[in-house]
């Protein structure tokens, strides 16, 4: 999606990618939702707790710069750290193509390595994006990449791939260099790859719903991140497992797009706001 964005606002140089209105832009898409729900996760916390809420100025910071609390609180500081790496990872694929996805899931490799070798806590790994640079260069591959991969690479990639996960998930097997994450980790992506590439080349995904969810995405996770921690706990009283998923699903999505079209205007203002202050062109 970052690699079509590119091509559509005409980003054809890094300069371009690091200009300040396009990190500007994206920094508010990310930190404007977020800290809407963000406060409400606060509210919440201290309705529950009551008297004995306390947190000081820098404990606001710190939770808030962390991606505030609960199940998937990385998300925010990792969508951060991408707005900044990712014009290198974009134009190294642009220029080298296939090779450069090879060049970062070695690079991916590396990180994996040292983080195991200098004892990194599972705290730390959670909030660092470098571990995701490998999928994101083959997503950035997808877009805008030439060079066709045989399908026999594919088949050694699905097949390396599941064999990984048969071999984490089923077994006693403890890793030695993926201790963390390790359903998600890099070797996983040898999965995903090959079902990707399929869906992308030999099926029309074009849908008006699928784009508008798509733009969505980030305020539909920023809905489910608060509703599978409090108001969540509501639909497991129905015995039907589908009715259950459908409710959930149903309540996430229809919940996160009014949240996108409402927070979305109050971006465009403040941009524009922003950029006449600071005479730059919308």
């Amino acid at each position: 999606m970052y690699a079509v964005s590119y091509k559509k606002n005409n980003i054809n140089s890094i300069c371009d990618a690091y200009l300040a209105k396009n990190i500007t832009n994206k920094i508010l898409r990310f930190t404007i939702p977020f800290s809407i729900i963000f406060i409400i996760e606060q509210i919440i916390y201290f309705l529950q707790n009551g008297q004995q809420y306390s947190r000081s100025v820098l404990d606001f910071i710190h939770l808030f710069l962390i991606g505030g609390t609960w199940s998937g609180s990385y998300y925010y500081p990792v969508m951060i750290q991408f707005v900044f790496v990712y014009p290198v990872i974009f134009f190294i694929i642009k220029k080298h193509d296939l090779k450069g996805v090879l060049i970062y899931g070695i690079l991916n490799l590396v990180f994996e390595i040292l983080k195991s070798a200098y004892f990194m806590n599972e705290e730390c790994y959670r909030l660092l994006m470098f571990c995701y640079i490998f999928v994101i260069s083959y997503g950035c591959y997808l877009a805008i990449g030439k060079v066709k991969v045989k399908n026999t690479w594919y088949l050694f990639s699905f097949i390396t791939g599941f064999l990984y996960l048969i071999i984490v998930c089923y077994t006693k097997h403890n890793p030695i260099i993926i201790i963390f994450w390790t359903h998600t980790s890099l070797f996983s992506g040898l999965y995903v790859f090959p079902i990707i590439s399929i869906l992308f080349s030999k099926i029309n995904l074009r849908c008006g719903l699928l784009e508008i969810l798509g733009r969505a995405l980030f305020d539909i996770f920023l809905v489910q991140k608060v509703y599978f921690t409090y108001i969540g706990l509501i639909p497991f009283s129905i015995n039907n497992r589908f009715i259950q998923i459908l409710v959930n699903i149903s309540i996430c999505i229809t919940t996160g797009l009014v949240f996108y079209f409402i927070e979305v205007i109050a971006v465009k203002r403040i941009l524009k706001s922003l950029y006449s202050i600071l005479e730059w062109n919308y």
